[in-house]
């Protein structure tokens, strides 16, 4: 349910299937990622105690971006820095 598509040392993707289901809080990205993914999961009313998020430095050197499947299908193909294919993923959703 979770795939991480990886090439040579670097991280492409981070695939969460619709049918993840954890409860409580999951991070799967490296703390010294520039963007974070999380999943999480409570119950009704449960209520996240108040907190802080420190400043964290961070230098981007490339820009993520975030695809959120909510119908349908795609076909995502992954290429490295020097435009060199290098597989694909079909992602689909129920309608």
């Amino acid at each position: 349910m979770i795939e991480t598509i990886s090439h040579e040392g670097v991280t492409y993707a981070v695939i969460i299937r619709n049918e993840y289901r954890e409860k409580g809080i999951h991070f799967f990205t490296p703390n010294e990622f520039s963007q974070q993914l999380a999943y999480m999961r409570h119950p009704a009313g449960k209520t996240i105690e108040p907190h802080v998020h420190l400043p964290v430095p961070r230098e981007v050197q490339y820009t993520l971006e975030a695809l959120f499947l909510r119908r349908g299908k795609l076909r995502v193909d992954f290429y490295d820095n020097d435009q060199r294919y290098i597989e694909n993923r079909c992602l689909r959703v129920a309608m």
